[in-house]
């Protein structure tokens, strides 16, 4: 009896350091699962929030666009208004100098005034 009960007594040790592995793996398994459902949980919530900042972002930006618009209607209204000449031969006035006679010469004009023109050579 007495090897039997040594045997006995190895099996029950055996089986309850198999017990005991098997009970810190179940709970290393559950940390980890634990681990990564906290994990989700987090990469869920920056989702989340990116979510609701889309409608600021979006309304932000249409704010900007007709600023934009309206930037560029009035610049194109400027720039027609700057480049819009009429001329009137009435109210021409004699030219202020001497115009060049031979084309792709220069000249620099003082005005009626000083009465005189130099040719840059």
């Amino acid at each position: 009896m007495k090897n039997s009960s040594k045997i006995l007594l190895g099996i029950l040790a055996v089986v309850a350091l198999l017990a005991i592995w098997g009970f810190s793996v179940y709970n290393k398994l559950v940390a980890a699962d634990e681990k990564v459902q906290s994990s989700w949980a987090q990469v869920e919530n920056v989702y989340q929030r990116r979510a609701d900042l889309i409608p600021n972002l979006v309304a932000t930006v249409k704010g900007y666009a007709a600023h934009e618009q309206a930037t560029l209607e009035g610049v194109v209204e400027a720039r027609a208004a700057a480049t819009a000449v009429t001329v009137d031969a009435s109210k021409l006035s004699e030219p202020d100098c001497c115009l060049p006679a031979v084309p792709g010469s220069s000249f620099i004009c003082f005005g009626k005034t000083h009465g005189h023109c130099r040719k840059l050579s």
